[in-house]
């Protein structure tokens, strides 16, 4: 099959016809694109493509475009996708819409409408394709994946899925239910952290047989380049001093209300300290409610999303994250390979794994932890609080951890040393090549 390189996305109809074609352009500045490394064509016979929802900016699209432009060499490998709009990363292959709505959905018909209507779509896809495996991101794409057929399916979870789990009751236990069954399906199931591996075998029946763990990549050299490109005149007054960098979706997943309602102590012993918010999300108003109402709206800005946030990162004293629940945070990798120290919620999963990675898994720590690559907090409990609420234990220990790097300059270089030695080990090269002997298997 001959692509015309020229020529735009493809979106296709229910028999997998094209409907629309768009002239190439128009998506953001794809931050990474300086570090493009390349390594070959899939080994495996047939066509190879990936899929997933959408290809706004995120994390799961960042490590989409690492993957598609890894080994999606050729123009005739799909990058198979429900909303093609808006892209923020460059990406391999061709990219094709199956011009189906991306989450969040309005109810739960219209959510099973759109993942049928897509499994109708990428079943025709995939014929059309020839493709021989489909490689998915996400919990909807993944099941979109292994319902349709007609090839090899790889589906990746990218969280611990327990925690992160949205439902409750009944439509929790459907949920977990049909994700054993679905899974369980696939050829193979990428996890990326050990712990979360194991949350898919012991709480919902996946075989381990069936799993394989390949940690998110990062590509240092280029963050470390993009970290030095210069802000805007109106941000440097706000990095000369002391600054706190927190980076994610402003969703209830991140818990940036921690961190505010921990602002407060810190200020008590570093009372020039200030604190940068990048990201956008539905609990924004909230953050800026709770900021106002605590008397520190001053202290903390909220950036919002940026092409290339890595120059603010790398401008700030330390990047604290604290979330309740992650895979394999790359907001902590790209802070460390910023040069940039770090503290975490040890919340299930990933940050131990990256942190500490000798130490036992499925436990978390009481106390702050000042682990080898950066420092662990206890998990957070993830409940709503106003500004006049005291202080759970959790956000002391956080707050407390955030001024003793604050204050120890020779920890923090120490710190930022190791955090660049450790980013290394992550890099896009070695994932490429993990992902192509995976496949060789299939």
């Amino acid at each position: 099959m001959q692509i015309d390189e020229s020529r735009g996305p493809v979106v296709l109809d229910d028999r997998g016809e094209s409907i629309r074609r768009e002239a190439p352009g128009g998506g953001a500045r794809a931050p990474l694109a300086r570090g493009d490394r390349r390594a070959g064509p899939i080994p495996c016979a047939g066509v190879a493509a990936l899929l997933n929802d959408h290809l706004h900016g995120g994390g799961t699209e960042r490590v989409l475009s690492y993957l598609s432009r890894g080994f999606l060499e050729s123009r005739e490998n799909p990058l198979f996708v429900f909303d093609d709009s808006d892209p923020a990363f460059d990406y391999g292959g061709t990219v094709v819409g199956l011009g189906v709505a991306a989450p969040p959905y309005d109810g739960t018909f219209a959510e099973l409408r759109a993942l049928a209507t897509a499994c109708m779509r990428l079943r025709s896809a995939k014929r059309r394709y020839r493709v021989r495996v489909c490689i998915s991101q996400k919990e909807g794409p993944n099941l979109v994946n292994v319902l349709s057929g007609g090839s090899r399916s790889v589906v990746t979870v990218h969280e611990h899925k327990s925690t992160g789990m949205k439902y409750r009751g009944t439509k929790r236990w459907l949920a977990r239910n049909l994700i054993r069954a679905v899974y369980n399906r696939a050829d193979r199931v990428v996890v990326v952290s050990r712990e979360a591996a194991h949350d898919l075998s012991a709480n919902f029946g996946v075989r381990p047989a069936k799993l394989s763990v390949i940690y998110n990549p990062c590509d240092a050299d280029a963050i470390g380049v993009l970290a030095r490109e210069p802000i805007e005149a109106g941000f440097d007054a706000w990095f000369d001093g002391p600054t706190i960098v927190t980076a994610g979706r402003l969703v209830t997943q991140k818990g940036q209300w921690h961190l505010i309602r921990a602002l407060s102590r810190i200020r008590q012993t570093v009372p020039d300290v200030r604190l940068a918010i990048l990201g956008t999300g539905d609990h924004l108003d909230y953050l800026q409610r709770l900021a106002s109402e605590s008397g520190q709206a001053d202290r903390i800005r909220f950036l919002g999303y940026q092409e290339n946030p890595f120059r603010f990162i790398g401008r700030s004293t330390l990047f604290v994250l604290p979330s309740l629940w992650e895979g394999f945070p790359a907001c902590l990798q790209e802070a460390m390979a910023c040069g940039v120290p770090v503290v975490s919620a040890d919340c299930p999963s990933g940050p131990r794994e990256l942190l500490a990675p000798r130490a036992p898994l499925g436990v978390a720590c009481t106390a702050v932890t000042f682990a080898p690559y950066g420092v662990l907090v206890p998990p957070l409990d993830g409940r709503y609080k106003s500004a006049d609420e005291p202080l759970a234990r959790a956000e002391i220990e956080l707050a407390d951890a955030t001024v003793r790097l604050l204050c120890d300059r020779a920890l923090r270089e120490r710190y930022r040393t190791r955090g660049l030695e450790r980013v290394r080990e992550f890099g896009i090269d070695r994932y490429v090549a993990q992902w192509r002997a995976l496949l060789a298997t299939l």
